[in-house]
């Protein structure tokens, strides 16, 4: 067995062989050949899932989501129950997330509440216990006083409020109506150090933003253009100035922090005189028009979306390049990333896990003539990632996602901007909150001095 623990002790594959996924009410736990291979499954459950102890399943159940239909589809098998609350899974082809998916919700809740419903009556053998949501308000939980670490939880009540508007959560940590807030507005993490009262804490940069092309688009379908684009943005100007000192700009999709990236990436270095060039080139000496979308929320990748647009049209228009900034509301623009409406638009990614796939082979699964987000459609690429996907050894994985990300970057298929640090402003008396890669923090050893 491999493993890689930079953020989950939870194997990244388990190939042609039984595996044991044993579920109680404390505990979730993968076996290999009686040997415990995920140690820390049960520590990934709890930052996901909430305790409520009725609805742990009956013997014979594990803590699955998998039907044998999705199993078939990851490349796996149930076998009969081995004894009370074990069951046996046959992997029948290595993929990167049996492991993490083993660790995954109940299917039976569906059954019992319906898709929609079965969000709103969560379990787990977590710290705390769920009470009450109060939808765009609030979500109130409390301690598990069965939890299986001795002396935690270190609060017995925990509320997390809905407060939309990052300058509106600060406030509301100033006057101590909540005791800590993620992504707070630029001007406020600076205005943090100036107030006794308060201290910053950090994510690491598990994150990445870029801008798309649509290359369903016949303009963006040439790569001179594509070219063009990417040296007419200054985008170490924008991350100097956007991004409150805790941003860096990116050369690749994936973060520093992760494996399988490209040793060394092109350099789309600001260069408006070549910008103009390749636009000349193209045929397009006098530049073009065309809409640009950016996002209406705060991301870590984009802590201020209009501004970062902004900035990115303002360097468009130097090379001639005249941008008509467009947004909308944020569930339509998840949506409309997969028709092709926008010619060209920012987006990105938080890591779900410490594996490539969750980047590369989540971005690049397929070509789609009437989706921008999959508008890009080169066979070897996919062939690359897709036999990564399945090799035993990391290594050997490493470096087939590594020549796909190179044979990305060389085809300009985005244009990667920024990874970022996530400020968390706090109270000075809030004691124990560590930033997480993945934004799942243990709220467990929070406590208020």
């Amino acid at each position: 067995m491999e493993f890689d623990t930079r953020y989950y002790s939870v194997p990244y594959q388990l190939v042609h062989e039984p595996v044991e996924v044993r579920a109680t009410a404390h505990v979730v736990e993968v076996l290999h050949r009686n040997r415990r291979v995920a140690s820390h499954v049960r520590e990934y459950g709890r930052r996901r899932f909430i305790t409520n102890p009725e609805h742990m399943p009956a013997a014979h159940r594990a803590h699955l989501e998998w039907t044998p239909s999705k199993l078939v589809a990851w490349g796996a098998s149930v076998g009969p129950p081995v004894a009370e609350l074990i069951t046996t899974i046959l992997t029948t082809r290595p993929h990167p997330e049996h492991g993490y998916r083993a660790c995954m919700g109940l299917k039976r809740l569906v059954k019992q509440y319906g898709g929609e419903l079965a969000g709103q009556h969560p379990v787990g053998t977590g710290p705390y216990k769920f009470v009450e949501w109060v939808r765009d308000d609030h979500i109130t939980l409390e301690a598990n006083p069965n939890f299986f670490r001795k002396g935690l939880p270190k609060t017995k009540r925990v509320i997390m409020r809905v407060i939309k508007d990052n300058a509106a959560r600060f406030l509301a940590v100033k006057a101590g109506e909540v005791h800590a807030m993620e992504a707070p507005n630029v001007d406020d993490v600076k205005a943090v150090a100036q107030d006794p009262n308060l201290k910053l804490g950090f994510r690491p940069a598990f994150n990445t933003g870029w801008i798309r092309f649509n290359m369903n688009n016949e303009l963006f379908k040439d790569k001179r253009i594509r070219q063009a684009v990417a040296y007419a943005i200054n985008r170490k100007a924008i991350v100097d100035g956007l991004y409150a000192g805790y941003g860096e700009v990116a050369q690749q999709h994936m973060p520093p922090v992760m494996w399988g990236r490209v040793a060394k990436p092109p350099s789309w270095s600001y260069d408006p005189s070549k910008a103009k060039a390749l636009l000349a080139e193209a045929k397009y000496p006098n530049g073009f028009s065309l809409d640009f979308w950016y996002i209406p929320v705060s991301r870590p990748y984009f802590p201020a979306g209009k501004e970062i647009g902004t900035a990115i049209a303002s360097d468009l228009g130097k090379v001639g390049i005249r941008v008509h900034l467009m947004t909308e509301d944020w569930a339509a623009y998840l949506k409309d990333r997969k028709t092709n409406k926008f010619p060209i638009f920012m987006i990105g990614w938080i890591g779900d896990n410490g594996d490539p796939d969750d980047w590369l082979g989540f971005f690049f699964p397929k070509y789609d003539k009437d989706n921008a987000y999959l508008s890009y459609n080169n066979p070897a690429v996919f062939d690359l990632i897709n036999k990564a996907k399945v090799a035993t050894s990391q290594d050997a994985r490493a470096k087939m996602y590594a020549q796909a990300e190179a044979m990305l970057l060389d085809d300009v298929r985005d244009i990667p901007l920024a990874h970022a640090k996530v400020p968390l402003v706090m109270r000075k008396n809030v004691e124990g909150l560590v930033g997480q890669p993945d934004a799942n923090e243990y709220m467990e050893t929070v406590e208020l001095k």
